[in-house]
Parts: structure tokens; C-alpha cells; sequence
């Protein structure tokens, strides 16, 4: 689901509307209805594909065992969301503080992404917290991570990580078939890097986000043991996805 525009100049990548993200993307290139009826998930009158939203109990009655989740490292992913959303403006700190747990918090259903979004508008200058969602977003995680976890255990039908993309990929199809494309394998919608990256994780060292961290840690062994379950390696990701590049070795 690109941003208009970001993948060429074609009319047909396109935003009519003048807007980036996928909201436009399936309105005018390739509306729902048509092409994708039942098929995402939308809620609160927000029909838009791409965006983020918490797992509240209704939407985990309806979905348990059939959620997909890409999961990064947590501290990679706060300073790619400080870029993003506060177009790192302030201090990465500060940024932290009103963001920690956020997939945790996610995942429990306790709270949306919200804090993300709202952090350079709200919280940039100012440590004033009185609003509810505010608090909700200074809050400990601690107390949503076990079904955070539990979630992740039993009600996902596959888990992947960035730092394998391409091997999250090949997993997919592993498990569930399907034909191998090229194109599942470009980054649509790169971030622009406003600071440094790895000097924004130094800064955040000594202060690790330890609830997401955990909920990580177990992506990544849920991720690992269906790698070894299902035979998953260079070669049989080759035999998949002939004509994706990572998977090419020199003999071949």
C-alpha cells in the first residue's frame, strides 16, 4: 500500500485528493468494494486500510487466530517514529517518555497509537498530563503486558520481523502459498531520516523500552521456530520466490 505518488509518476499512483497513504491509494486505484470487499480490517468509522489500531475485546472475539504482525525492534522503531511524527523535533527523551509500551498497549487493547501521533502537537514543549489520554500514555505497561503476550501467543496466524523482511516473507508463503512477487519485497514507503538514527539509540540507552522489548523477544522466537518448522532457507526461499534477489546466490 504505497504513498501516492512514491512509487512513480504514473497517473494511476496518483492521490486525487492530494493526500499521502493507502486511504486514497484503495478509493481511486483500486477501490475496496471491488477489489477487496470483507477483506480489511476497518473500525470506528475509519475506513482506511493502513492505519494503526489497537486490539479491543470485540476485535479480538472476531479475529483471534487470524492476525498478521510485522514486529521491529522496539528502540529501531521509536527513533523511526520520532523522525516520522515529531519530524525529530526535541529530545528523543522526551519522545520516549509518552511513547513506551506502545505495541504492548496495543496489543492488550488498552491503548491506540495515539501517543505517536499526537506527541509533536501536545508534548513537545510542554510536560503538562492531565488529559486522559495522556495519562494513558505516561502509563506503565507493565500491567498489559501478559495478555500482550498471551495475545501474541495464541491469536496470531503469522509473525514476522522487520530485521528479516525478507525472510518474513518467504515464511509467509511457506505457510500459507500463494505466488512469490517481486514487488512484496519493496520498501513503498521509506521513512525520511530527519536525525541520525543510530546516534538517536544512543541516546536511548539506559532507557529501553523493556515491555515492548519483551513483546519482541517473542515475535522473534515465534518467528525463529516457525522458520525451523516449516524448512524455511535460502534454498527452498529461492524455490518460492525465484525472482527476488535476496534469495539468488552466486551459483545460480
Amino acid at each position: 500500500m504505497p504513498s501516492c505518488g512514491h512509487v512513480d509518476a504514473s497517473s494511476e499512483d496518483a492521490c486525487r485528493g492530494g493526500n499521502q497513504g493507502p486511504f486514497e491509494f484503495f478509493i481511486y486505484k483500486y477501490p475496496e468494494a471491488t477489489w477487496f470487499n470483507d477483506v480489511f480490517w476497518t473500525k470506528y468509522g475509519d475506513p482506511d486500510p493502513g492505519n494503526h489500531r489497537r486490539i479491543d475485546l470485540s476485535d479480538w472475539n472476531r479475529f483471534k487466530g487470524s492476525f498478521v504482525g510485522m514486529f521491529r525492534q522496539p528502540e529501531s522503531r521509536m527513533v523511526s517514529a520520532f523522525n516520522h511524527m515529531a519530524n525529530g523535533e526535541g529530545n528523543i527523551l522526551r519522545f520516549s517518555k509518552y511513547t513506551q509500551g506502545t505495541v504492548t498497549k496495543m496489543l492488550s487493547g488498552y491503548h491506540g497509537p495515539q501517543c505517536s501521533f499526537e506527541y509533536k502537537q501536545y508534548y513537545l514543549n510542554s510536560d503538562e498530563c492531565s488529559t486522559a489520554g495522556c495519562q494513558k500514555c505516561v502509563k506503565s505497561a507493565a500491567d498489559e503486558l501478559p495478555l500482550a503476550l498471551r495475545r501474541l501467543q495464541t491469536g496470531f496466524a503469522f509473525v514476522g520481523v522487520t530485521e528479516q523482511f525478507a525472510l518474513s516473507i518467504c515464511l509467509f508463503h511457506a505457510m500459507f502459498g500463494g505466488q512469490c512477487l517481486p514487488a512484496e519485497f519493496i520498501n513503498m514507503r521509506k521513512g525520511i531520516e530527519k536525525r541520525d538514527p543510530e546516534v538517536l539509540k544512543e541516546e536511548l540507552k539506559g532507557h529501553e523500552d523493556i515491555h515492548d522489548g519483551a513483546v519482541y523477544e517473542e515475535a522473534v522466537q515465534i518467528f525463529w521456530n516457525n522458520v525451523e518448522k516449516y524448512s524455511v532457507s535460502t534454498a527452498k526461499c529461492s524455490e518460492l520466490c525465484p525472482d527476488v534477489d535476496a534469495f539468488k546466490t552466486e551459483s545460480s
